[in-house]
C-alpha cells in the first residue's frame, strides 16, 4: 500500500495559492497535470506545490545546490490540525522555531481553562511519557492572555470536547465564543508582527468552521491509523488511558451529528480495553469521518509517517512550509515509530467488513472525489499495516499463546486473591475509617473543650483583673475609712471638748448671771448711795452756793468794811471752794468706777469661755 498520500486539491485542482511548476522527474507513475481531476492511489500520485509567489517548489537547505531565497509571509493565520499521537507536536515545533511565527499549542486543550504562569512552566516534554522531542514548555505563547486567577481569556474547557463538532455539523459555523477566542489569538500574534500559527488535536471536526471564519492556510497532519492506534495502546499500557478514553468522550459529545450518533450506538458495547475490536472500530470510524472533513478543508496534507521514508516528499513538504513561514524548515529528523497493538488476528476481517459498510457512508458524504479517494486510501493503508503487524507478530503470538493463557490464568487467580484481599482491606479500611471518625469526633470534642478552656481562661483573667481592681479599690476605701475614723475620733474629741467648754460656759454663764445680778445689785446699791451722796452733795453745793452767796454778800459788806476783812473772807471762801471741788471730783471718779465694774466682770467671764488656740 502507499507509503505516502498527498492531496492534489479541491475539485481536482491545486489551490491557486499553492500553485507552482514541478520538475518533470517529481511526478510518479499515474500522476496527472495541474488542473486535472486528482485521485488517490499509490505513492507519488500528486506533489505539493509551493505557495503563492513562487515559480517552483523551493528546496529546503538540505537539498543539493543550497537554499533558495524565501519570500516573507503575510500575517494570514496558519491552522495546524491533527488528531492525537500523530507527531503533531514534532511538526508544531518546526512552526514554533520560525522567527516570524507565533505558534500556539493545542488551542482547544481543556487545561488552558485553568492554566497559570507557574503551571505553564511545568507543561513540557518531560511532564509525562509523551515521547515528544525536547523543547521549551508548550504554553508560553498563551501567557500574555492569562486571566487574573488563571485560565486563558475567552477560553473555557467545554470547547475541548463538547464543541468538537459544531452544532451545525462539520460544515457548520463555530460558536460565537469560539470565534471570539480564536480571533483573540490571531489578533495577539498580529499585534506582535508574527504569523499566527494555531495548532490543535481537538479541532478536526471544526476544520471547515475555522476556514470559513478566518480563511488563512490549513495544514492537516495525519498518521497511519493503525500506527496511531498502536500509540494509543502504548500509552494505555504505561498507565495513561487518556487517549483511549477520548474516543468515547468525542462520540458522546457529538451525538448531534447523525453519523457519529450511529457509530456511538453501533459500538455501544465497546470497552476501554485496547484489545477490543469494537473499540478499535469506533476509533477508525470516528477518525475516517473527521479526516475526510479535515482533508477537504485543508490546503496542505502531511503524512508524517511517510516523511521519514520518502526523501522527495520530505523535501517538497519542507519547501512548501518554508514558503508559508518565510524561513527554512528542516524535517530531516522525521523518524518512524510503532508501539504495538494487542488486537487479535481473528478480529481483522470482522472489523474490516463492518468498517467497509460505514466507509461507504463516509465516502458518500465527501464533497470531492479526492476526498472520497483519500478515505479509501487511508482505510486500505490501515488494514495493510494491521496485516503486516500480524505477519510479523503472529508467530510470536502463537508461540507464546500457551504461556499467555497460563499467565492469564495466574492473573485471574491473582485477581481473585486480590479481590479477596481488597474486600478484606475494604473491611479494614471501614474499621479504620470508623476509628478515624471516632478519633476525629474526639479531636473535635478536645478542640471544643480547649476552646471552652480558652474562653474560661479569658474569663478567669478578666475576673482576676476585676478582683485586683476591687482589692485596690477596697484598700483605698479602707484607708479612706481609717482616715474618716481618725477624723471622726478627732471630731468626737473636739465635740467632747466643745461640750465640756459649753458646760463650763453654761456654768460660767450661770455664775456670770449670778455675778451680774450681784453686781447689778451692788451697782444699784452704789448708785443709790451715790445718788444719795450726789443729792447730799447737791444739797451741800446748794448750801455752799448759799454760803458763797452769803460770802459774796459778806464780801460786798466787807468791801464796804474794809479790805483786810475782805481778803480774809476771800481766802476762806477759796479754800472752801477748793475742798468742795476736790470732794466733787472724788465722787465722780468713784461713780465712774462703780459704773464700769460690772462690764469688766462679764468680759472676764467671756474671755474664760473663749476656746484656747
Amino acid at each position: 500500500m502507499a507509503d505516502s498520500i498527498h492531496k492534489r486539491g479541491r475539485g481536482g485542482s491545486v489551490p491557486p495559492e499553492l500553485q507552482g511548476s514541478q520538475g518533470a522527474g517529481s511526478q510518479g507513475a499515474g500522476s496527472q497535470g495541474a488542473g486535472s481531476q486528482g485521485a488517490w492511489t499509490s505513492r507519488g500520485l500528486a506533489r505539493i506545490a509551493p505557495p503563492r509567489g513562487g515559480d517552483a517548489a523551493l528546496p529546503a537547505g538540505s537539498r543539493e545546490g543550497g537554499a533558495q531565497p524565501i519570500a516573507l509571509p503575510d500575517l494570514s493565520p496558519i491552522f495546524l490540525l491533527s488528531s492525537f499521537r500523530t507527531s503533531s507536536t514534532w511538526l508544531w515545533q518546526k512552526f514554533r522555531a520560525a522567527p516570524g511565527a507565533l505558534a500556539y499549542y493545542e488551542i482547544f486543550n481543556e487545561h488552558l481553562d485553568v492554566l497559570t504562569g507557574g503551571g505553564a512552566a511545568e507543561v513540557n516534554y518531560q511532564s509525562w511519557n509523551s515521547r515528544h522531542p525536547p523543547g521549551a514548555p508548550y504554553f508560553i505563547e498563551f501567557l500574555p492572555l492569562l486571566r487574573e486567577g488563571g485560565g486563558i481569556r475567552g477560553f473555557n474547557a467545554r470547547m475541548a470536547f463538547e464543541s468538537f463538532i459544531p452544532q451545525g455539523g462539520p460544515s457548520g459555523d463555530l460558536a460565537p465564543a469560539e470565534n471570539d477566542y480564536v480571533e483573540l489569538l490571531i489578533t495577539n500574534a498580529r499585534a506582535l508582527g508574527k504569523v499566527p500559527v494555531l495548532s490543535c488535536t481537538r479541532a478536526l471536526g471544526r476544520a471547515r468552521g475555522l476556514k470559513q471564519a478566518f480563511g488563512g492556510r490549513m495544514v492537516f497532519c495525519f498518521r497511519n491509523l493503525f500506527h496511531q492506534w498502536a500509540s494509543y495502546c502504548g500509552q494505555f499500557a504505561e498507565g495513561n488511558p487518556y487517549f483511549i478514553e477520548t474516543v468515547g468522550w468525542t462520540l458522546k459529545a457529538a451525538r448531534h451529528d447523525p453519523f457519529l450518533a450511529l457509530v456511538d450506538d453501533f459500538t455501544r458495547a465497546r470497552t476501554a480495553d485496547p484489545a477490543d475490536p469494537l473499540l478499535f472500530q469506533a476509533f477508525l470510524l470516528l477518525h475516517l469521518y473527521l479526516y475526510a472533513q479535515a482533508f477537504e478543508a485543508s490546503d496542505l496534507t502531511v503524512d508524517v509517517g511517510a516523511l521519514a521514508q520518502d526523501a522527495d516528499l520530505r523535501h517538497e513538504t519542507e519547501a512548501v512550509l518554508s514558503r508559508l513561514l518565510g524561513t527554512a524548515v528542516d524535517l530531516s529528523d522525521a523518524r518512524p515509530s510503532f508501539d504495538g497493538a494487542p488486537l487479535p488476528v481473528s478480529g481483522l476481517h470482522e472489523v474490516r467488513d463492518g468498517l467497509e459498510q460505514f466507509a461507504k457512508l463516509i465516502r458518500a458524504s465527501c464533497r470531492t472525489l479526492p476526498g472520497a479517494d483519500f478515505v479509501e486510501a487511508i482505510t486500505a493503508a490501515t488494514f495493510e499495516e494491521w496485516e503486516r503487524h500480524d505477519f510479523y507478530a503472529g508467530r510470536a503470538r502463537a508461540r507464546h499463546g500457551v504461556e499467555l493463557e497460563a499467565m492469564r490464568a495466574r492473573a485471574e487467580a491473582a485477581e481473585r486473591t486480590g479481590a479477596a484481599l481488597a474486600a478484606e482491606r475494604q473491611a479494614q479500611e471501614q474499621v479504620i475509617a470508623q476509628l478515624h471518625g471516632e478519633k476525629n469526633g474526639f479531636a473535635a470534642q478536645v478542640e471544643a473543650l480547649e476552646g471552652a478552656q480558652d474562653v474560661l481562661r479569658q474569663e478567669i483573667l478578666g475576673l482576676t483583673a476585676a478582683r485586683d481592681d476591687l482589692s485596690a479599690r477596697l484598700a483605698a476605701a479602707e484607708a479612706a475609712a481609717l482616715q474618716q475614723q481618725a477624723e471622726v475620733a478627732a471630731l468626737t474629741a473636739e465635740r467632747r471638748a466643745q461640750a465640756d467648754l459649753m458646760t463650763d460656759a453654761a456654768q460660767a454663764r450661770a455664775a456670770e448671771q449670778a455675778l451680774v445680778a450681784e453686781m447689778q445689785h451692788l451697782a444699784d446699791a452704789a448708785t443709790a448711795r451715790l445718788e444719795a451722796e450726789l443729792a447730799a452733795l447737791s444739797a451741800e453745793r446748794e448750801s455752799f452756793a448759799a454760803q458763797l452767796a452769803e460770802l459774796e454778800r459778806m464780801r460786798a459788806a466787807a468791801l464796804a468794811a474794809g479790805d483786810e476783812a475782805l481778803a480774809a473772807a476771800e481766802r476762806e471762801a477759796e479754800a472752801t471752794q477748793a475742798r468742795l471741788t476736790a470732794r466733787i471730783h472724788a465722787l465722780e471718779v468713784e461713780h465712774k468706777a462703780l459704773m464700769a465694774r460690772p462690764t469688766g466682770v462679764v468680759a472676764s467671764a467671756l474671755a474664760y469661755l473663749r476656746p484656747k488656740s
